[in-house]
């Protein structure tokens, strides 16, 4: 019996687990994560010293406020926060007219929008205020915003997808170091097309500078490719499986459109974290939808490689010893 039917009779019990794993976490990550609900979200409040302070304070008294209120300086700093996404919305309050202003994103999602809206006229009704909405900067098409969201989803899950058919071609690793290095040759190969195709679709999705859409979407292929590589090694099939696991269920509620301040505050910190997540935050940074240091989801995606790969390589070592 060659190695491939080998490897093909025993992987259908860990995909028929992992698929069975994947309904029961869809069910639980849809109760749990997607919704319509701001968690901490940061809201700019501009306003006379007392009244911002005495809004700060509430919502830092109140265990279910959907937002952490930042005071910027003046309406102006506002409104370049709300417009490079450092602030989820900004509301300008002035005691001389009746009605507040809200400054909201144009880029955002039309639910997270309209999530800021709903609990900021909620507040301002209780104090007797109205809301006017102005929206800032520019605005991203739905289109885009599926780009942004699918494309690093995708290109993680083709990474993933690679390291499977050339475990059920070849075996899980490559005794020699020809072989290695004519495994990684593939993997880059496909890492480069789906890199420039995927570039390609943000060129005409979006707007920015979509040419390092392809470097991007490139090394999340590598990535993919290399974690899924070193779980297959560590758990044999069962990695391979948990691999598509954890993509399929830590990236649903992005997929289903529930924004990151949408998600409950401790599957946000963690989730961004993980690959797919910090190839969305290099895809809304490369668009203008949000702030941050540019360099750290390009951390996060070097060290995943770098984890994976040593893996990997630690592996090879153990097997030609033996």
């Amino acid at each position: 019996m060659t190695y491939s039917r080998r490897v093909r009779g025993r992987v259908w019990v860990p995909l028929v687990v992992a698929v069975a794993v994947q309904l029961a976490g869809v069910v639980a990550v849809f109760a749990w994560v997607a919704g319509d609900d701001l968690h901490e979200a940061p809201l700019g409040v501009v306003a006379p010293a007392v009244v911002g302070q005495t809004l700060a304070d509430r919502a830092a008294a109140d265990p279910d406020s959907p937002f952490t209120v930042v005071r910027p300086p003046s309406a102006a700093a506002a409104r370049g926060l709300v417009d490079d996404g450092t602030l989820v919305g900004a509301a300008v309050v002035d005691l001389a007219r009746s009605d507040d202003v809200l400054l909201l994103p144009r880029r955002a999602s039309p639910d997270q929008r309209a999530a800021v809206e709903a609990a900021v006229r909620v507040t301002s009704a209780r104090l007797g205020r109205g809301v006017q909405v102005e929206l800032v900067g520019p605005s991203l098409s739905a289109g885009g915003r599926a780009a942004v969201t699918w494309l690093p989803v995708l290109a993680v899950g083709a990474g993933i997808l690679t390291s499977g058919v050339l475990t059920v071609r070849s075996g899980r690793l490559p005794r020699t170091w020809p072989g290695a290095l004519r495994r990684l040759r593939v993997i880059g190969a496909v890492a480069v097309l789906v890199g420039g195709v995927g570039g390609l679709v943000g060129a005409l999705l979006a707007t920015g500078p979509v040419l390092l859409w392809w470097p991007a979407l490139s090394l999340l292929v590598l990535t993919g490719a290399l974690v899924s590589q070193a779980l297959e090694h560590l758990m044999d099939a069962w990695g391979w499986g948990l691999a598509v696991t954890l993509l399929v269920l830590t990236a649903l509620p992005d997929l289903a459109g529930t924004g990151t301040w949408m998600q409950p505050v401790v599957w946000r910190e963690v989730t961004t974290l993980l690959p797919h997540a910090a190839g969305i935050e290099i895809l809304q940074q490369l668009t203008g939808g949000t702030a941050g240091a540019l360099w750290r989801p390009w951390a996060v995606l070097a060290v995943w490689c770098a984890v994976g790969g040593a893996t990997s390589t630690l592996a090879r070592r153990e097997r030609s010893a033996g």
